[in-house]
């Protein structure tokens, strides 16, 4: 699938750029899911990451990669990688293929989140997939901004994501939410739409618990 034409101007011309991305923080607030969580039984960050996924697999702008020779490609599934701490304190990536169905989701990433935080080695999939996320997490602290370390300028096209400590005032549940994307293919307006979508989709437990 090839990009429209209106938004191929827009990638061949952030392409052109030394750092085409899109890098913008801001402060997620919406009502607690917290007492929900708890009730179910359920881990507030696995529902915070499904839910991310949830939220992109709708919005086409963050679906689009670049190919070995460097032009745009749609993926349709996801792949995320969040950071993990081992015993040592040192981190290490998870690497998994989302699922809408939660108990196959939680599956696959509790049993990938263990394997990476048992190695002993840094975990990074070499099979060259496109559907990645990235994802960073700093549930300590209430950060502003945050840069993602880039492997390649001339390539960037995998959307990373930050999430930062949870807090909690009467009905309101708030955290820094960083994404940083290639210019090409996020705008941000797509980021207002990832906004929406990620209140919506964390308060919605009747559609995935019936």
């Amino acid at each position: 699938m090839s990009l429209t034409s209106d938004r191929q101007q827009y990638f061949d011309f952030f392409s052109k750029f030394h750092s085409p991305y899109l890098n913008l923080t801001w402060e997620l607030k919406l009502a607690d899911f917290s007492p929900h969580c708890q009730r179910l039984g359920i881990s507030r960050f696995q529902w915070l990451i499904y839910n991310l996924c949830r939220s992109l697999m709708n919005i086409d702008a963050f679906m689009w990669r670049l190919d070995g020779e460097g032009k745009p490609v749609k993926v349709s599934t996801l792949s995320p990688s969040y950071t993990v701490l081992n015993p040592q304190k040192n981190f290490n990536f998870t690497n998994f293929s989302y699922d809408s169905s939660w108990p196959v989701f939680l599956e696959r990433s509790l049993r990938s989140k263990g394997e990476a935080e048992a190695a002993t080695r840094i975990l990074v999939d070499e099979q060259g997939k496109f559907d990645y996320i990235f994802i960073t997490t700093l549930p300590w602290m209430k950060f502003t901004s945050i840069q993602h370390p880039i492997f390649d300028p001339r390539r960037v096209h995998i959307p990373s994501f930050a999430f930062g400590a949870f807090e909690v005032t009467g009905s309101e549940i708030s955290f820094p939410f960083s994404v940083q994307a290639h210019h090409g293919f996020v705008d941000g307006y797509h980021l207002h739409l990832l906004d929406l979508a990620m209140k919506k989709n964390l308060s919605d437990f009747s559609s995935v618990f019936p």
